[in-house]
This record gives C-alpha cells, structure tokens and sequence, in this order.
C-alpha cells in the first residue's frame, strides 16, 4: 500500500511525465516535418535540379498555354533574331562586312542574346518554340545561379532551394519570363556572373580570371545596363585589394574587366555615332529638366519595388533586414552594394523612361535576403515559427500560379483577383494585363485574321499596312512579327512617332494614300498626354481622328472586315480601292 507521501506525490509525477512525452511528441513531429519537408534531407546538386525543373517545368507549361504572340520590344527583339538567323545561316567568317553586319543589327543592344536566339533559329526553325527554348534555357541558368550563389552565402541547402524559389515568385521575374525580352536573359547572366565572381574570390588564379572576364564579358553584353549592377562590386573588390597590399588579386581582377571591356568596346565602336545620337535627341526633349527627371526616376523606381516584388516579399524582406541585417550584410554585401548602385545608375539616365524590368538584376538580392528570411523561420525549433515559415512560403508559391495561370487555365476568383486586390495590375508595367495571360487557342484578338485576310486579297503581292492604334494586342512590331513567322510580304507600319512624352502625329491628310490597308480598334485610347504610347497633344489626336474619318468614309476605301476581341473592342480592317 502507497505511503501518504507518495500517493501525494503520484500525482504530480504522473502529470510531469506526460508533459515530457507530450514535449517529445511534438519535437519528434517537427523533426519529421522538417526532414519530410526540407530540401536538407537531398544532396545539394538534386535538390538544385529539383527547384530548376520545378519552375522550368511550370514555365514550359505556361508556354504551352499560350498561344498570343509578342508585342512591342518583344516582338522587336524576335526580329532582331530572324536578322541574325540570316548572317548565321550564310555564315562568311573572313568579311569584315559580315561582322560588320553582325555587329550592328541593333544600336540599343548588345548582339550576344539576338544571336544566340538566331542560332536556335537556325537550328530548331522560324517558329516562337526557338524563343521559347531560348527563355527556359535562361530560366534554368538564373535558378542554378541563384540556388549556387545562395548555397555559398549561407551554407544551407533549404535556404539555397528557396532563394531559387523566390526569385521565379516574383511578379516582374514572372514577367519578363514570359516575353523573349532581353531583361531575363540579362538577369540571369548576371546571377551567374556574381557567382562567377564568387568562385573566383575564392581561389584567384589566372585561369580563373580568364573565365570570370569572359562570363562578366557576356552579362554586360545581353544587356549594357547589366554593367550598372556590376561595376560597382568588381570595383569594391579592386579597393579592398589595394587596401590589404593583395597585388597580384588586383591585377588578374583588372584583367578581367579588361576582357569584358573589349566584349563591350568590340559592340560599341562601330555603333557609337547611332548611340550618341539617340542619347542626343533624347536629352534634347529633356533639356532643361534633366535634375527633375532623375530625382522623378529614383522616386519611381523606388515606389515600383513593392509591385515589382509584390508586398507578401517586401515585408518577408523588410523583417528579414530588420532582425537579421548584421547577418545578412555581412554574407550579401556584394549585391546589396550591386543593387543599390545600379538602381541609382538607372536613375540617372534622365534620357530613358523607367521601367520596372530594367531593375531585374536587383532583384537576386532581394530574392537571398528574404528566402533566408522564410528558411530561418523554417529552421526554428518553434512550432509556430515552422508553420509561420511553411504557410509564407506556400503563399510565395501560390502568387506565382495566380500570376501565370489565371484566369486560364485556371479560372478561380480568388487566384483571377489576386494581383488586382495586391494593386499588382497597375503601373508602367502591368503584372495583370490581357497580355500577360496565358492566350487560348484560336486567335481570340483577331491578330492572324488579319495577317490572313490581307493575303488572301492580295496573295503574295507587296503591301504596306498602316496600324492606327499602340497596344499590346495591336501594334506594328506584333504584326511585322506575325507576317515574317507566315512569310507573308506585308509591311506594317504606323503613323505614330514616338517622343518622350508621348506619340506625335502630324497632318495626316497628304499620306493617307500611301497605304494599302488601314487597321483601326474602337478602343484606340485617343487621349492625349496620357503616356509614351498615347498621342502627344491635341493636334496628334485631331490628326488621328481625322484619319480614321477619312479611311471610313471615303469612297476610296471599303471596309474588308472586322472581329470582335475578347474584352469586346471591334477590330475594323479597310482595304484601299
């Protein structure tokens, strides 16, 4: 029979011992969470494949989804590469004129993308499936990058695993991966010329230094503006050595920004007259205000980060900086400096609109700090911690299906709202336009009808068409692009010219007859002062409007047909007599 002191005692004993195996039930399901739930329990290289196929795989899908054609620069830049697919294709190694010729298909950019995107066109033909090749290839060189890059910062497999995951969830990444931009490109050249820079510093030699200047050499060569998020670092590490004595790091450091300067110099001599003067007559319609237009660019692309990153990701990155800035600096000092200043560098081309795609290298910084903000939170012995971690990171992954896959294929109100409720569908840059969707089969915006219809009246006779509006759907770079993919002898053309403050269109009355065909939408967003890609002025409006009522109501033309689009703008094509 128990003594009274120990049936007083039982109690208590009983009761500490069931919190003891209640504690060991919960340690023991985190532990089994996180191993179930964790990259960790994966060898690094599978747990990079895994993440690179992962959103390879989800944009390849995105790909097959959409069947919308690009617009504007993009569809600029596919042309760009049907240039190079030509000089590649009659390749004449020992002409100076040929590389002449190869050297400046494009004053604004660099040839290294354009031809690597004709060479797949070379090899796999005329059709965006080359393009579309070309964007997963890069996809999957930035999701390699950022994984490696992250894995030396932090030592950490999961944290590498979400820091790829991240840079993919953001809205502009999303973006820019949809269209054969060379913003992706660039971005991802970048990542890997960071990482570059990484390996080298761990271990300079001259081999080394040969391969960093050669891959710097291609990054600031897919995009210049690559060498404002560059510079900067190459030239902190280039101080730090000279400040240690480290002599002989300095010289194979400055060998290799003397490799990628020849990659630059080599696109830019022959290219230097057509630069200055786009540089020149774009500071001449900024004269006078250039101070206020670089205070104006910094402001806007600062107020355009939280879109471009969406608000889940600034916040996940403000408390990351927050609580753990010494850590975080001290591990990613390189980019934040590369950020920071190629951010401010852009800001200060008073000659240039500002975009939100142009910051993209900035953004592999933003990515690290806040994936090792969610795989700290993953990481901690706290239940509420890990399921805090595990339910943001869930969230990152669901605004990438809600960016890419609604409202097709996927038609959920709740993932279709989404960006517009996060206020994600404004700015220079929507993340939430029509055409930033996946578009169905079957020509929905009418813009192969048109391609079509015009050779079917006119067969393969030569003929100018005049596109009236600018916009995405509807504009002369999409339609040049559609006639060149059917080998169709169509000429699109427009009488917009573009300035800095918005389209100018002159009297329109003594060259209306120029064209063959006229292309006119009942939603041309005839109002000016409204953008760079809406009329200049009243007079560019009345001249527009003055157009359209001579084309329709003239018995110099007819009307050959129309379509209906998607959001109920009626397309109206006019054939002259």
């Amino acid at each position: 029979m128990p003594s009274p002191a120990e049936t007083i005692a039982g109690p208590a004993q009983q009761k500490s011992a069931e919190s003891r195996f209640d504690g060991e039930v919960v340690s023991n399901f985190l532990d089994n969470a996180r191993y179930q739930f964790s990259p960790r329990r994966l060898g690094s290289g599978a747990a990079m494949c895994l993440v690179t196929a992962l959103f390879g795989g989800l944009l390849a899908l995105w790909f097959y989804f959409d069947h919308g054609w690009p617009y504007w620069d993009a569809a600029s830049h596919v042309l760009d590469a049907f240039k190079y697919r030509d000089l590649l294709s009659h390749p004449r190694l020992l002409s100076g004129d040929w590389w002449h010729r190869m050297l400046t298909v494009n004053y604004c950019y660099p040839p290294q993308v354009h031809a690597f995107n004709g060479l797949l066109k070379v090899l796999f033909g005329n059709g965006l499936f080359s393009d579309h090749l070309s964007l997963l290839l890069f996809c999957g060189l930035l999701n390699i990058s950022t994984f490696k890059i992250a894995e030396r910062l932090f030592q950490s497999r999961l944290t590498a695993f979400i820091c790829a995951m991240v840079i993919n969830c953001t809205p502009l990444a999303i973006c820019i991966s949809h269209l054969p931009l060379l913003d992706y490109p660039h971005m991802a050249l970048y990542s890997a010329a960071m990482l570059t820079m990484l390996w080298w510093n761990e271990k300079p030699s001259w081999r080394r230094s040969l391969a960093f200047g050669n891959v710097l050499g291609l990054a600031v060569c897919a995009k210049q503006i690559a060498s404002f998020f560059l510079f900067l670092p190459c030239l902190a590490l280039l101080a730090s050595f000279l400040w240690k004595r480290q002599h002989e790091r300095a010289l194979k450091l400055t060998a290799s920004g003397g490799i990628a300067t020849v990659w630059l110099m080599t696109w830019i001599m022959p290219n230097f007259q057509a630069m200055r003067g786009f540089t020149v007559r774009n500071n001449l319609a900024a004269a006078g205000q250039a101070h206020d237009l670089i205070a104006q660019n910094f402001l806007t692309y600062l107020c355009n980060i939280p879109v471009s990153l969406s608000p889940l990701l600034t916040v996940i990155f403000g408390v990351t900086l927050l609580f753990a800035m010494r850590r975080i600096l001290s591990r990613t000092w390189l980019f934040a400096l590369s950020a920071i200043s190629g951010i401010c560098m852009l800001a200060s081309m008073s000659f240039q609109i500002p975009e939100d795609r142009y910051m993209a290298p900035a953004f592999v910084w933003f990515a690290l700090v806040s994936g090792y903000g969610l795989s700290k939170a993953i990481r901690m012995k706290s239940m509420q911690f890990w399921t805090v971690g595990i339910a943001l990171t869930a969230l990152v992954f669901l605004q990438f299906v809600a960016f890419s896959f609604t409202p097709y294929p996927i038609s959920a109100p709740i993932l279709v709202n989404l960006p517009r409720e996060l206020a994600l569908d404004k700015g220079n840059f929507s993340y939430k336009a029509d055409s930033h969707t996946p578009v169905p089969p079957g020509d929905p915006w009418g813009q192969d009808w048109v391609i079509n219809l015009i050779q079917k009246t006119d067969g393969n006779v030569p003929t100018w068409l005049c596109i009236m509006p600018n916009d995405a759907c509807y504009n002369v770079h999409t339609f040049s692009l559609i006639a060149a993919e059917k080998k169709c002898p169509v000429q699109a053309t427009t009488m917009r010219v573009f300035t800095m403050s918005g389209e100018e269109v002159n009297d329109t009355t003594s060259s209306i007859m120029y064209y063959h065909w006229y292309l006119f939408t009942s939603n041309m967003h005839l109002e000016a002062g409204g953008g760079v890609s809406m009329p200049k002025d009243d007079a560019s409006v009345r001249a527009l409007r003055q157009a359209e009522n001579f084309v329709s109501h003239s018995s110099k033309f007819y009307l050959a047909g129309q379509h209906r689009a998607p959001d109920g703008t009626i397309v109206s094509l006019y054939r002259q007599r």
